[in-house]
């Protein structure tokens, strides 16, 4: 029982009963648990939620996760961390996930969930339709990557389950930064997907060099998107905005004294918000005021504009209004104005 490891008075772990019976590795781990405040009865405890409650959903999650483990468990999965924000299409991202949790609705997946359909591959008539011969299996698929001279670049190869290539490829092309690869490669495999509906679905005619224009128009977008700096309109997730200012008031070629920052942050659920700002002397780049409040917001722009709204109040309150400018960042939104006493 764990109450035997305990001492009787304070409740506390017994340190030298525990590295006694156990080995140095399992008697940290039982030392670095957190006792409760108080004696209670031990009880089962679910660690996938926050009471402790069991819950279905819970346990279909952990059976995920540990089902893919190998994408956390692999030497780049930092890559996955900010993989919704590389600069590729959305398209392109959601493609991705569906295929990494097996869940892009190819032939062999419906089959098994007993939707009535024929399984067999689209463009060869030979297999059955799963996700790894579909996109690299399929002798056209492998046509389509023998297409290219990818060098030194990697691709999808066949001693490797199909996920394991899929996941790697991208973690290595993430790694070194190379979009232009990036972009092949998804160019293809979207290229192979699109296809792949217009047959099944309304039995287009199609060839490997119809599949390899579809491609690089795809791949050609991708790269303008990335490139996109004229207008801070319909900028797709996970690229960068453009830095621009725009003159609200005053003369703009007279120098900065007073910066302002602001920031807020916005609870969906309850719709609380709490925003924030400060004031930086230019000619000493150090702080000289701010304040914070709780709020009610109802969007995360709306925080924003609030904390804006309540900043520029302090400003006028402390400083006399000279000039102002709207500045938008690459992840965030700043305005600044300056200011004289």
């Amino acid at each position: 029982m764990v109450s035997d490891l305990l001492l009787p008075d304070s409740g506390a772990w017994n340190t030298s009963l525990i590295r006694h019976l156990f080995p140095n590795s399992v008697a940290s781990a039982i030392l670095s648990f957190e006792r409760p405040l108080r004696n209670i009865d031990d009880f089962v405890y679910w660690k996938y939620t926050r009471d402790g409650s069991f819950l279905t959903k819970t346990a279909y999650t952990g059976f995920l996760i540990q089902h893919f483990n190998l994408l956390h468990s692999s030497p780049a999965s930092w890559c996955w961390k900010r993989f919704w924000g590389l600069p590729i299409l959305p398209k392109w991202k959601m493609l991705a996930w569906k295929v990494l949790y097996s869940s892009l609705p190819v032939a062999d997946l419906l089959k098994l969930k007993g939707i009535p359909i024929n399984s067999t591959c689209v463009f060869c008539h030979v297999s059955s339709e799963s996700v790894g011969y579909l996109f690299r299996d399929c002798p056209l698929s492998r046509h389509l990557w023998d297409s290219f001279s990818w060098e030194s670049l990697p691709k999808p190869e066949a001693p490797l389950s199909f996920l394991v290539s899929f996941s790697a490829v991208i973690s290595r092309y993430v790694t070194t930064k190379n979009w232009s690869a990036l972009d092949r490669f998804f160019g293809i495999c979207w290229a192979i997907w699109l296809t792949r509906n217009s047959v099944r679905f309304r039995s287009t005619v199609y060839s490997p060099d119809s599949i390899l224009h579809i491609a690089r128009d795809w791949w050609d977008k991708s790269g303008k998107a990335r490139d996109f700096s004229d207008s801070l309109n319909d900028i797709p997730l996970g690229f960068s905005y453009p830095f621009v200012s725009q003159v609200l008031r005053g003369n703009p070629n007279v120098p900065d004294i007073v910066i302002m920052h602001f920031d807020g942050a916005w609870d969906q659920g309850n719709y609380n918000a709490g925003i924030g700002w400060c004031f930086w002397d230019t000619s000493s780049f150090q702080s000289i005021g701010g304040g914070a409040r709780a709020c009610m917001a109802a969007s995360a722009l709306h925080s924003e504009l609030q904390a804006c709204l309540f900043g520029l109040r302090h400003a006028l309150q402390s400083f006399c209004l000279f000039y102002g400018a709207w500045h938008q960042g690459n992840y965030s939104a700043a305005t600044y104005g300056s200011w004289f006493y």
